[in-house]
């Protein structure tokens, strides 16, 4: 996995963050077999976390996309950590 530092647009972290406040992380998708672990691991994914996980996709079109996961997909990233 890349280290997020080296991805255009995305927050540094760990980070913290006040109330109302809000951070992105690009993460790359690529040919790793368990990325899905890593995001798991590097974001230190919790119960509570995943509540308030919101996917932006980028289009190569310029436009973007808001996604809530959905139930199984959030699942899949608990047992994953």
């Amino acid at each position: 996995m890349l280290m997020l530092e080296n991805v255009p647009f995305s927050s540094r972290y760990p980070i913290e963050l006040a109330h109302g406040k809000y951070a992105s992380f690009m993460q790359p998708i690529g040919p790793e077999p368990n990325w899905l672990g890593a995001l798991a691991k590097d974001f230190r994914i919790t119960e509570k976390s995943v509540k308030t996980l919101v996917i932006i996709v980028f289009t190569s079109l310029g436009e973007s996309v808001e996604v809530h996961p959905a139930s199984d997909f959030l699942e899949l990233l608990m047992k994953a950590r």
